[in-house]
This record gives structure tokens, C-alpha cells and sequence, in this order.
């Protein structure tokens, strides 16, 4: 009799382990499709320098300046931005904004930039960055800035772009940094 009981657990078990290998497959692809389908592009700032020489163009960083002193002059602003695109589309980031936001809430901005190639430090034609599917990439941009408010400093830079739909994406705010050249690594206010 003990025999016959265990027949049936076990070709029970064998059923139900044979239903799990065959609902895998489709129960994975299901869950990729839905984190696609509401993945959406970001930039982020990586990195951030100030002055008026490019970054790479000293070894000691000669001619940049703390970011408290240096908001209140027009010069060159510096970037390494970050462009990940999780979906399944080629994405088009144009129109890139830096946006400084003061303590009393005004906020001034600078579209005024030029794209450079990280590795070969070579200027980028145009000013869109194309990013394909599954995909990031890093990119220089060099902004000019010409401050609106000589008595107040900006606290916090924001970055934005105009999505296809011609409506404005934005990342988080990053908190200026007291010195001359600073590295986020992601980490935003």
C-alpha cells in the first residue's frame, strides 16, 4: 500500500516541476517586457569643473576656481554627463540645459554648450547626443555661463532635455561643490 500512496506525489512532483520549466521562459520575458515598457532615458552628472581652460588641459588644474567664487563670472563650466537609455528605442537627448537654482528659489540657466568625446577629447558635431537601446554613454559638454545674479551663489545644479515629445525631462538636483573639480557618481539632492 505504501507504494501506491507514493506513485501519485511523485508524479505529481514531476508534474508540477514539469509546469514550472514550461511557465519559466514565458513569466521571465513577461517581467522584461513590463520594466521596458516603463524605463525611461536619464542623464546624470557625473563630474563638474570650473574656469575657463578645458579640464584635461592641465595636469595641475591651473585657472579653475571654487564654485562659490567663480558663479559670479562668465566662464566655462565643464561636464561629464552620463546618458542611459533603458528601453528598447533609440533615444535622442537635444536642447541639453544646466540650471542653477539659488537659495531665494530664482534659478538662471545656459544652453550655450559644445559636446566632446571623453576618450579622444575631439569636439562632437552638433549639440544632441544619440543613445541606442539598452545602452549609456559618457560625454563632455563645455557650457558657457554668464551669470544673471553677481550678489548670490547658485546651490544646486539641475541638468534637463527636450524629449521627443518636445516636453522638458529633467534629472535630480546636485548640490555645488565647494571646490574646483568635483565627482557626483551619481549622487544627487
Amino acid at each position: 500500500m505504501t507504494g501506491s500512496i507514493q506513485l501519485p506525489k511523485v508524479k505529481t512532483s514531476l508534474l508540477l516541476i514539469a509546469l514550472i520549466a514550461a511557465l519559466y521562459a514565458p513569466i521571465k520575458d513577461l517581467i522584461k517586457f513590463g520594466r521596458t515598457q516603463v524605463a525611461t532615458e536619464s542623464i546624470s552628472l557625473k563630474s563638474i569643473s570650473f574656469g575657463n581652460s578645458f579640464p584635461w588641459q592641465s595636469a595641475q588644474q591651473v585657472g579653475f576656481v571654487k564654485a562659490s567664487a567663480s558663479l559670479s563670472s562668465p566662464q566655462k563650466i565643464f561636464t561629464k554627463l552620463v546618458f542611459e537609455n533603458p528601453t528598447n528605442e533609440v533615444i535622442t537627448y537635444r536642447k541639453i540645459w544646466l540650471t542653477f537654482a539659488h537659495e531665494s528659489g530664482a534659478e538662471e540657466y545656459t544652453t550655450d554648450y559644445s559636446l566632446y568625446d571623453p576618450n579622444t577629447r575631439q569636439r562632437l558635431i552638433g549639440q544632441s547626443v544619440e543613445v541606442g537601446p539598452n545602452s549609456k554613454i559618457e560625454v563632455l559638454a563645455a557650457y558657457r555661463f554668464i551669470p544673471g545674479y553677481s550678489a548670490s551663489t547658485p546651490e544646486s545644479v539641475s541638468i534637463s532635455w527636450e524629449k521627443q515629445n518636445k516636453m522638458r525631462g529633467a534629472a535630480c538636483d546636485y548640490s555645488l561643490p565647494q571646490n574646483a573639480m568635483s565627482s557626483f557618481n551619481n549622487q544627487c539632492l
